[in-house]
Order: C-alpha cells, then structure tokens, then sequence
C-alpha cells in the first residue's frame, strides 16, 4: 500500500532499515581521581573533559564514576575531600525499588526536589548499590543525547542513561515523549533529576503570554509538549527539611561538616547548607549593616539585576561601579559607613568555606565578574523580587564598551520582561550605526508590534547594506501584502546567487501560484530529502530480529497469505533489496493485489525510471485506483500534459482521492481562480488530504485573511504536514506569537523539514538567544539546506570565533564555487580575449 504522502505502506514496526553510525556523548572517564584536580576543574584551571577522554572510546562502569563528576555539588574542603559522608534518607526505599523496577522493564526514575537538597547525591548512591557494572551514558547536551542513542540501545551491554538537571536534555533536539516511549519499550533505564521549579514549569502550562521556560528564557510551550511523558513518571519528591530519622542517623556520621549542618537543620536543609549556597546568601544579607559590607552587598545587588538585564554571562566591573550607588542609597548611603569600593570588591571575591565565592571571575580575566548561581536563583525565585530597575537599563544603554552582542542581548532580556521600548533602543543604537543585523532584528520587531512601514524600511536597508536574510524577510513581509511580483524578484536574485533559503520561498510563491514545473526546479536546490524514520527509530528497528520479520511473512505467504507479497516488498524496499522488492510486488499484482502495481509505479519513480512508473500506474489507474490515477495525473503533468492530467484528477476526484483534491486546487489557483481553488481545497481537508490544508493555509496569508489561514495550517500540522508546521511557525512569529511559533518549528524540524531549522536559528539569533543557534543551523546545514553555511558563517564572526567563522567561508566559497564551475573559467577566458584584441 502507498499512503498520499508518497511513501511505501508500513505494517509494523517490525519493517527494519540499516543503523547509521554516529559520534559518543560526553563522558567523563577519569575514575575516582584526586581531590585537588576536581578543586582546579571548578574554578577552571583544569584539563577541559574532551581532553580527559581516550583517544579509544570505552563506556565507563557506574563504579568508575564518583559523584562530582556527575554534578553532584561539592562541600568545603574541611575534610580533605569535597565529597561528605552519605546519610542514608527516607526516600532510599522507594528510590531503590523504582529503579530495580526500571533496570527490570526499562523505563524512567525521577527525583524531584529543590537546589542542593540531595538530588543527584541519592540518586548515585542508589545507582551505585543497584548497577554498579552497568556502563553508564551521561550526556552532557540534549544534541549529545540523541546524538549517541543509537549506540546505547545498540549495545549488548546493560546501560543506564543519566539525565541530571532533566530540564536540559528535553524537547525537540533531545528528549521527546515518542522517544522516551521507544526507550522504554525497548528496556532502557534513565535516571534523572529535576529542581521543583523547573518541574513544575515542565508540567504546568503558565497562563501569562510570556512565560518563562525551565531554562529561563521565553517560553513557548515547546518543552510542555515535549515533556508530556513526565505524565507517565511517578516522581520521588526529596523534601528540602531532613527528618527526624534522617537527622538522627546524621548525628552517627563521623564527618565534621554534617554535624555542623546539624547545627542549621530548622532553617536549611543538611545537604543545601553543606553546598555553602544559604551560607553566602546570609552573608549577602548580614552585609548590609553598619561595620558589615555595605557597599559589597549593594554591588552584589547590582550585579544580580544587570546580569537580569542581558548582562549574565559577564558583568562589567565598570558598570557595577556606576549602578550600586542607588542600592546602597535605598538602604541608608553614607549612614551605614560603606566600605570602599575595592575592598567591597575583595569581600564579594573572598573564597567561602574552600567552595566559592560570591562573585566568580571570568575565564577571560578581563575586569567582569558573574555571581554565584545560588544568590540568582534566589532573586529569580523570590515572587516579591523588584523588575530590573530603570536606571539599570539607562546604564547599560550608556556604557561604551558594550559588545554588539551583549547589546542584542539586552534587547532580548527586555523583550522578555515586556519591555519593548528598551529593546527597540537597544537594537537601534546597532542599527543606526550600520549593523545590518540590527535592523533586522529591528524590523523584526516593528512587524510584531504592526509598525509594517517602518520594518519594510529597516529590512529594504539591511538588504541593500548586503543582508541576504533581511531581503529574504522583505519578500516574505512583500509576499504577505499581496505583492507578488516583487517578493518572486527578491526570492529570485538571491536564490540565483545560490541562497537556498530564498529558493525555498521562491518554491512556495510559484506552486502557491500554479507554476509547478518552475517550483519542482527550485524546490530541487532548496528542499532536503525526508526520512521515513529517524535515527532512534532504525537503531531499535535494527534491535529487532529482522530476520524473523522475513520468516513470518515468507510462512504466510506459502500458507496461501498471498497479500503478504506487498508487506514483503515493502519489506525489502527499505532494507535496499530492490531487485527482491520488485519481483515480490510483480508477483502480489499477477495475484490480483492492485496496490502492488501502485507501490512498483512509486518503486520506479524514485529511481527516475519514468515509462516504467507510468506503465504500472496506468495499469493500477485501469483497475480502478483513484491513488494511481492521481500520481499518473501528476507525472503526466510534470511533462506538460496538463489537460490529460486533469481528467485523470478528475477520475480520481470522483473516486473522492484526496491528492485529486488537491492538485485540481492547484490548478485553479493557477487560472487565477482562487475560488474554485478554495473549493477544491476544502474538500480535500474534508477528505483527509493535509496538502490541500496547507495550500489553503498559505494561499489565504497571501490575501490577509490570517486568522483563516491559521485555522487551515494547523489542520495540516496536526496532521504531521512539515510545510505547514513550518509556514504556521512562520505565522505566528510575523503575528508576535512568541510562545507559540516555536512550537511548530521545532516539530517541522523533527520531521526533517531543513528549512524550519535554519529559520528557527535566525530567529533565535535575532532574539539573541544563542543556545540553540549553532546545532540549529549545522542541523539545516547536514539536511541540504546550504544557505545554514552562510548563517554559520556569519554567526560566528559576529560572535568572534574566527577560526570557525573561516572554515565556514571555505565552505561557503567551495559552494559557489562549485555552483559557478566552468562559466567562471569562460568568462575570464573570453575577457583575455578582448584585451588581446584591443591590444
């Protein structure tokens, strides 16, 4: 059977393709170590983990592994090891007994709690005890986790997958609910942990338009969706308190640094005032008192609301400098007879308890500093915490020696705290000096709040200045507003200078427009092929007994089953044994099975063998099949044969064929008749056809009418369309919808769509939220879609990583190059020619 989409029936998941080999997550290998290199390796001296790593990759044990090295926080050094002596906690029963559970069955075990109650502590411990020889995957990345799943479930060793901070590895580049399905149904164990807070964002859809998500950044739900297999996850919740069994057995230990926690147990938890977190922040609010550390405390709080204004990766010592004078005039100025400045700046870098220290210097060593993550988490925590003051924003607008990118970055924390005016002043400081990039992200933003004439403006300037991505974003806003003819020349200059990106809407606006045959040749340059199954999918595939699979359907077969002739080519199809493939469906077909001639004229067209495709599509079309008469339809129009293709569709439609629906829309949005298009459409999405939804979608955008075309893009994404998800993600982010525009990225992306990927990227750059944006656009990049090169390119230049900004403009060159070939050579062997002439 061949479903509309174009692709082979499938029957089960039995039907198996070959693994694909891929790269190892990040794991640390270096057994249980010395106490002295961990202290380097926190405060960053230290040999960095991929150096660490044998040049032959051997899974380590559970037993190999010592807390630290997976995440577990450290103690001071009072003891001569930054490990404490485990207690052993209330919880450990059903810890153990869920996890004896999921190394039976597979499946996951997640312990829930706040920071530094103990988390990853028990749940090593537990490991340890329970599958000390299991060999262990610790990812340190959600693209390193999906990246080496094929090589986990593909071993012959029992293995456990450790997702500490959980919140980290879901969503669409990592952990999803069908992967954590497939997991679990093929035995894997996952041990996870997860903060409170960052489960409950996980599992409670916010009701404000700008949440944010468990990582801190703008939220779109994507991860809500993504993580709705925590549903099926009974989580052990650790309490922040110990209780009293568990503080009696404490007072047994020998470890001076849990009796003194003992000391502290009605305010804090043992385990988080062993981390030394509450202990800085007593100190933080003990230093603002007379004779304390005023001054330090108030650069503290300075710090903190700067790194809330975009500055978190580095503070600036010069704008701490500038701005802590109003906090320390809030809580009483000269009167609390404040340090000065350096010796606040001394108090705040002091190293506490041989853990941290307040401020934590930069790898750079540059005079810019970041604060303790505990103290951030605390203010982002606290519900009666103040926004980021004005003058906080004034400041970082004024100071000089902000970077571009940290300036994007401000625009972006303010968009995030709904303040637009101080993201549209950031992104102009950049745009009025000339940064092309700034204006796009500008214009972006004046689309989102419907000032369409002043982002027309901003993105024709950024397109003149060389911006490629800015006049691709002009022709789509062009596009939108009806006008056609200039949209196609923007998409059509850059596409011809070998922008894919622009190729790929060049292809939308010419099939929306009914010039098929100039769609499919642009569409050629831009589209990357789709996977019927994803990686994860053919490694547990690969799992099965493939060879059982072909036993049971060659037994059916001669029982007299002769049906299983089509599941057997289909069979064969995907594992490359084509000659087999073919002769299993000839022989279904002599037996009277029709949709084997179906699935031979599909077989043949995929290896360009079009006479034969036609053959045994007409052949199927004779018998009656509507399917077939819809793809000999659509072959015969793709060789100009229109009018004998709309007959053929129109044979097919009264057999009520779904893709005759559709492709008779196309045609009559072709003649200009976009209300027979329509009418043709909607019985199309009447019928099931998810191409008609997203033509109707795309073709009611073009006339203004949104809210319509939303309706029908979504009807085509539910129906797992990746031109839709992507056109509807499109959509909503030219409609401002932030929370949501992701989403439909993302889930294009998982269906292979290259150009969501690459689209999503720039937006995030925009948005300067840079987590992403690399494996975003290497992702488009290995899919086909060449225009991510250039976007790489341009984004680690502007970034400042110039080796890698270089290695992506060989790229870049080599394309063109390529693409250019001998014409080149001939032009410049022809100007010779005239010089020698003239002379």
């Amino acid at each position: 059977m061949i479903s509309d989409s174009g692709e082979f029936a499938q029957q089960s998941d039995e039907l198996t393709l070959r693994a694909r080999s891929t790269h190892h997550g990040r794991v640390y290998q270096q057994g249980r170590g010395n106490q002295f290199v961990v202290e380097k390796a926190y405060f960053g001296t230290a040999q960095s983990p991929d150096d660490a790593r044998s040049a032959e990759f051997i899974w380590p044990k559970v037993r190999d592994l010592t807390p630290l090295q997976l995440g577990v926080h450290r103690a001071s050094l009072d003891a001569g090891n930054a490990v404490p002596e485990y207690i052993e906690r209330d919880f450990e029963y059903q810890l153990r007994s869920y996890l004896a559970k999921a190394i039976e069955d597979g499946g996951m075990v997640l312990v829930v709690g706040d920071s530094t109650t103990g988390k990853s502590r028990s749940a090593y411990e537990a490991m340890n005890m329970m599958a000390p020889d299991h060999r262990l995957f610790a990812p340190s990345t959600a693209v390193e986790f999906r990246g080496s799943l094929m090589s986990v479930v593909s071993s012959g060793d029992p293995f456990i997958i450790w997702l500490d901070n959980l919140e980290r590895f879901v969503g669409p580049e990592g952990l999803t609910s069908s992967i954590f399905s497939r997991l679990q149904a093929n035995g894997i164990t996952i041990l996870s942990t997860i903060r409170s807070e960052r489960y409950r964002k996980l599992t409670q859809v916010p009701d404000d338009g700008w949440a944010i998500d468990a990582s801190g950044r703008l939220h779109d739900h994507t991860a809500i969706v993504e993580a709705q297999f925590l549903e099926q996850v009974d989580p052990i919740i650790i309490p922040r308190l110990w209780t009293i069994a568990e503080i009696e057995r404490a007072k047994s230990s020998l470890d001076e640094r849990v009796r003194d926690a003992l000391e502290h147990k009605g305010s804090y938890g043992i385990a988080e005032y062993l981390a030394a977190g509450p202990k800085l922040l007593t100190e933080w609010r003990l230093a603002w008192a007379v004779e304390g550390n005023p001054r330090g405390a108030a650069m503290v709080a300075a710090a903190i609301d700067l790194g809330r204004a975009g500055l978190d990766k580095a503070v600036p010592e010069k704008l701490i400098e500038v701005t802590h004078e109003v906090y320390l005039r809030d809580e009483g100025g000269h009167l609390l007879r404040p340090e000065s400045f350096t010796q606040g700046l001394a108090w705040a870098l002091t190293r506490r308890y041989g853990v941290t220290s307040i401020f934590m210097p930069t790898a750079s060593g540059n005079k810019a500093y970041h604060v303790f993550d505990y103290l951030q988490d605390f203010v982002a925590r606290d519900p009666k915490a103040h926004s980021v003051p004005s003058h906080i924003w004034e400041a970082v607008l004024s100071y000089q020696e902000i970077s571009a990118s940290d300036l994007f970055e401000v625009g972006y924390a303010a968009i995030s705290q709904s303040n637009e005016a101080v993201a549209e002043r950031a992104w102009k400081q950049l745009s009025d000096g000339g940064d092309s990039f700034a204006m796009r992200a500008l214009g972006r933003l004046y689309v989102r709040q419907g000032r369409e004439a002043e982002a027309i403006q901003l993105l024709r300037q950024a397109a003149e200045v060389g911006n490629n991505d800015a006049a691709v974003d002009l022709g789509v806003q062009l596009q939108m507003h009806g006008k056609i003819r200039e949209a196609e020349f923007l998409f059509k200059k850059a596409a011809k200078a070998g922008d894919s990106h622009a190729a790929f809407h060049l292809a939308e606006l010419l099939q929306m427009a009914g010039r098929n045959a100039e769609a499919k040749t642009w569409l050629a340059q831009a589209a990357a092929e789709d996977r019927d199954l994803t990686d994860l999918e053919i490694a547990l595939n690969e799992v099965r007994n493939p060879i059982e699979t072909e036993r049971r359907l060659k037994r059916e077969i001669a029982e007299g089953d002769l049906g299983q002739l089509v599941y057997l080519g289909i069979f064969y199809a995907y594992a490359n044994r084509n000659t087999e493939a073919e002769e299993a469906w000839r022989e279904a077909f002599a037996a009277g099975h029709v949709v084997a001639a179906n699935n031979l004229g599909l077989f043949f067209a995929r290896q360009n063998k079009w006479p034969q495709a036609q053959e045994f599509w007409r052949l199927a079309a004779e018998q009656g099949s509507s399917s077939a008469s819809s793809r000999l339809a659509g072959l015969l129009a793709g060789q100009g044969h229109i009018d004998e293709a709309k007959v053929l569709w129109e044979q097919a439609a009264a057999g009520n064929s779904p893709t005759a629906f559709y492709h008779l829309g196309v045609l009559a949005n072709g003649r200009g008749n976009l209300e027979e298009a329509e009418s043709w459409w909607r019985k199309g999405i009447d019928a099931g056809n998810k191409e008609s939804a997203t033509a109707l979608g795309e073709t009611l955008i073009q006339g203004n009418r949104f809210a319509e075309a939303r309706s029908s893009l979504e009807v085509a994404a539910e129906a797992n369309d990746p031109i839709a998800m992507c056109s509807l993600g499109k959509l909503l982010y030219t409609l401002g919808e932030l929370d949501s525009y992701q989403l439909w990225l993302r889930r294009a992306i998982d269906h292979g769509h290259a150009h969501a990927a690459c689209f999503l990227a720039s937006t995030l750059e925009d948005r300067h939220m840079y987590d992403e944006v690399e494996d975003l656009y290497i992702k488009a990049f290995e899919a086909g879609h060449r225009h991510a090169a250039e976007m790489l390119e341009l984004f680690y230049a502007k970034s400042g990583q110039g080796r890698k900004a270089a290695y992506w403009h060989r790229i870049v060159k080599e394309r063109r190059t390529a693409q250019a070939g001998g014409s080149y050579k001939q032009a410049s062997r022809d100007k010779q020619k005239k010089r020698r002439r003239r002379k």
